[in-house]
């Protein structure tokens, strides 16, 4: 009788711990996507009308006309715009006043020369820093709506570690965004690297294709692959843009390339790459306004000339 009951008791304390393995396993925010649901491929926002030109970051600090005047000379249409900081709750923190003085600067620059840039404003959301709840969500939306209102053309989404279980999440914000800011407004994003075995800082190709299939414009990362030489920062390179441009995506795709890094991720190094291949993509965001020398502005220059000869 005995060992009949240690038997059922040994059973019983077996199968709890596979089912607390198998819980753990399926709620872990670095479970592979190869064994998640396969990513909803809807198209929910028609690419616009959009023209292909180049962007750069900024942010609403940003006062100078002289470098308005560079911008525009590399065909320089979308400023991605650093708005501030959010509160742990979504809510962003950066006073109305503060937006309008920065539209109310580009607007007046825009009448004086007859151009017309495209203002696309963003948060930087390392989402392992916040909860990424439906409050937060919708409260990061409401800013968007918001942005808009105060005289942006869209939003540009920044939200950077998504972990897999949270994939699904992120797709349906998009399309909450979307609704919300209007049809008749652009909505772009900042991906990960494209890799096959991503982690969270990674995107697989279903994933990127269902957030194309959801925004007009993907930025894509050309910095952070963590190299340490010349040669392995370029092959990395050329391996993203050759994957990259391999495959047919529903938006635009703007190449970022940095400023802001140190030796090997340098945009010499990155346009040297890059200007082999630039004719797959719409055209490059550089990152960022407060971190490009005039030397790197002259390679951007020569870049760009090359680019209008060809």
């Amino acid at each position: 009788m005995k060992k009949n009951l240690f038997a059922k008791i040994f059973l019983i304390i077996l199968s709890l711990i596979v089912v607390i393995i198998f819980f753990l396993w399926t709620s872990s925010p670095d479970k592979s996507p190869l064994q998640s649901n396969i990513y909803e491929q809807k198209i929910t926002r028609p690419l616009l009308n959009l023209e292909g030109k180049n962007g750069i970051i900024t942010n609403i600090w940003f006062r100078n006309k002289n470098q308005l005047d560079v911008f525009v000379s590399n065909d320089m249409k979308y400023l991605f715009v650093d708005v501030g900081d959010i509160e742990k709750n979504g809510k962003l923190i950066t006073p109305d006043k503060e937006i309008t003085d920065f539209i109310d600067f580009i607007k007046d620059y825009e009448k004086e020369k007859d151009y017309d840039f495209i203002l696309l404003p963003y948060n930087e959301i390392i989402l392992e820093d916040y909860d990424f709840s439906s409050a937060f969500r919708k409260n990061v939306i409401e800013n968007h709506v918001l942005l808009v209102e105060l005289g942006f053309d869209g939003a540009h989404v920044d939200i950077e570690a998504i972990p897999f279980n949270q994939r699904a999440d992120y797709l349906n914000f998009l399309e909450e965004l979307s609704k919300n800011i209007g049809k008749d407004k652009i909505l772009t994003v900042y991906a990960g690297t494209l890799n096959e075995e991503p982690n969270i800082w990674g995107w697989e190709p279903d994933f990127f294709n269902a957030v194309s299939n959801r925004v007009d414009i993907i930025l894509t990362q050309g910095y952070d692959f963590g190299k340490i030489s010349k040669k392995d920062y370029q092959e990395y390179l050329t391996e993203q843009i050759k994957e990259l441009s391999s495959k047919q995506w529903n938006s635009r795709i703007l190449f970022t390339l940095p400023t802001h890094k140190i030796y090997p991720e340098t945009l010499e190094n990155a346009l040297e790459v890059f200007s082999k291949n630039s004719n797959k993509f719409d055209g490059i965001a550089i990152f960022a306004e407060w971190t490009t020398s005039e030397s790197e502005w002259k390679m951007i220059e020569h870049y760009n000339s090359a680019i209008i000869l060809n």
